[in-house]
């Protein structure tokens, strides 16, 4: 197996999503990360759905990664924290900004004592920003970008719907996943490492394509262009972006007609007329199954797919296969998640084998004992009079 990070150190500094999204791909790629965590435990580690006590929300976030539990406030322990940073490659830490700086272990300061370090910041708005000081969570950032408006989801009486889904805190992980592995890249040709600042806003805006481009160029198109269809034991999302597909629409519909109809006949008259055309699909798929709907619109060329749940995927054989979905295991006994990182790296187009390890979720301060030996310079006594002080859970 070909784990692109094997041999890569991190430091990880992150908390509830956007940055453990992150340093789980990082993990899934082969790297040894790190978590460091408060005495108590990271709040998501009491997050639902609980079994046995342990959160499988944490598990689904963190699996792959070793525990080290600390109270950042103790001066040894920053000490050793500080000793651990000069020599891994990679920090990452999503905190309010200027909070590791308070703590000695800020980018300046690790940076200064390792050159070649790539340091992480995720935050909501950036480190430089007026707004820095601001809590940032998904939901407002969502609504201050603008992706709950461009989305197009209103109740009747004009309210706008907030997202059910933290997109903001998923795609700024993976942003700055990319970010971190093209800095690594940059290390590897020169030996100077980076400061990176990622911003949840930033990456939820890189996203409005093309509402950015339709904001300085108003078309009086409407923003969604996409409706769900009904059939008759669910609804299925028919996507018809090109006039290929709208006449292969029309010829699997048995609507030959709709093809020269003028509220159809282009692009931007299909936009304007979106329902009316889900209402003429609708006469022929309300009779049908989505299950039947899906396959004869896809057999035809037309883009469809059934409305379905997150959990209706943990049992596909093929996700399985492919090792997208596979098996994650704490004291609570073996539960499925969904790899953070799908890109498959064999290039013979045989199953990619787990990284080993990949499926264990750490207990709280599983490995504080080792780390703080092997990486933080601390002798077995040291530590042990850290744990009896309660510094150090182990």
């Amino acid at each position: 197996m070909n784990a692109g990070l094997a041999g890569v150190r991190v430091l990880d500094f992150t908390q509830v999503m956007a940055g453990p999204y992150c340093s789980r791909l990082l993990a899934e790629h082969g790297a040894d990360v790190i978590k460091v965590e408060p005495i108590e435990g990271e709040i998501s580690r009491h997050r639902p759905p609980i079994v046995g006590g342990r959160s499988r929300y944490f598990g689904q976030l963190n699996a792959g990664k070793r525990s080290l539990a600390v109270d950042l406030r103790d001066p040894r322990i920053r000490a050793a924290l500080q000793t651990m940073a000069a020599s891994v490659d990679v920090v990452v830490e999503n905190f309010r900004p200027g909070v590791l700086a308070r703590h000695e272990l800020g980018a300046p300061a690790c940076r200064a004592a390792n050159p070649r370090l790539v340091y992480c910041s995720i935050s909501g708005f950036g480190q430089g920003s007026a707004l820095a000081s601001w809590p940032a969570v998904a939901p407002v950032v969502h609504a201050l970008s603008g992706l709950d408006l461009a989305a197009g989801a209103r109740t009747d009486a004009g309210r706008p719907l907030p997202s059910g889904v933290f997109t903001a805190d998923v795609l700024a992980g993976a942003l700055a996943f990319g970010a971190i592995t093209a800095a690594l890249v940059g290390v590897a040709h020169t030996g100077i490492g980076a400061h990176l600042d990622v911003a949840l806003t930033d990456s939820v805006l890189s996203m409005l394509v093309h509402e950015a481009q339709a904001a300085q160029v108003p078309e009086g198109l409407p923003s969604a262009a996409y409706e769900p269809v009904r059939t008759n034991d669910g609804y299925v999302m028919v996507a018809v972006l090109t006039d290929r597909h709208f006449a292969a629409l029309c010829s699997a519909i048995d609507a030959a007609h709709l093809v020269t109809d003028p509220r159809f006949a282009t692009m931007a008259e299909r936009r304007f007329n979106t329902r009316l055309m889900c209402a003429e699909i609708e006469h022929w798929s309300a009779s049908r199954s989505a299950a039947d709907v899906e396959r004869l619109l896809n057999e035809a060329g037309v883009p469809c797919g059934q409305y379905r749940t997150a959990g209706s995927w943990l049992g596909d054989d093929d996700l399985r296969a492919r090792g997208v979905v596979r098996q994650a295991s704490d004291r609570s006994g073996p539960y499925a998640v969904v790899s953070g990182a799908p890109g498959q790296l064999d290039d013979h187009g045989h199953p990619i084998p787990r990284i080993d390890g990949i499926d264990a979720v750490s207990d709280l301060g599983e490995h504080s004992r080792a780390i703080l030996r092997d990486l933080g310079g601390l002798d077995d006594d040291h530590i042990s009079a850290l744990v009896e002080a309660g510094v150090v859970a182990d």
